[in-house]
């Protein structure tokens, strides 16, 4: 019985289905309207969105430009060892550039949120690598500084 139905329906029909007659409708009820489909996810991890407000808008990666504008959120100059401190906490790879996996990373292990929670950190490395005597002595300085280049 199911052979001679296949066999009598349309070739589209087999494919698409048959179109169902329509339910009778009363004009009092409207229609419900289609499913809206769901807004792609917007990172709320700070760390994340710390990154793309400093990143370069032609690559994915902080640049020059985008270190001087966290220099500033953060308030300190670009030449202060903070900034030394962090390439040296993100293991930067190049002088100048931090990628997002560097980012990431990094300013998660520092546990730091906002710019002004990264200053805080870097402060407090600061400090604790001025007591340690360890990375203001000028050769250790120049080591890491040449390796960022």
């Amino acid at each position: 019985v199911l052979l001679s139905t296949v066999e009598q329906m349309p070739l589209k029909d087999l494919f698409y289905g048959r179109k169902k007659d329509k339910p009778a409708t009363t004009g009092s009820v409207p229609a419900a309207p289609p499913p809206v489909p769901p807004k792609p996810a917007v990172s709320k991890d700070p760390v994340v969105i710390m990154f793309e407000r400093y990143k370069e808008s032609d690559e994915d990666r902080i640049g020059p430009e985008g270190i001087l504008l966290l220099c500033q959120d953060m308030q300190i100059e670009p030449t202060d060892v903070k900034i030394l401190i962090l390439a040296w906490r993100l293991n930067a790879e190049t002088q100048g550039y931090f990628t997002r996996g560097e980012w990431t990373t990094g300013v998660s292990a520092l546990r730091a949120d906002s710019p002004s929670s990264l200053v805080s950190r870097l402060a407090s490395l600061d400090s604790q690598l001025r007591r340690w005597n360890i990375f203001h002595s000028d050769s250790l300085l120049l080591h890491v500084f040449l390796s960022l280049s």
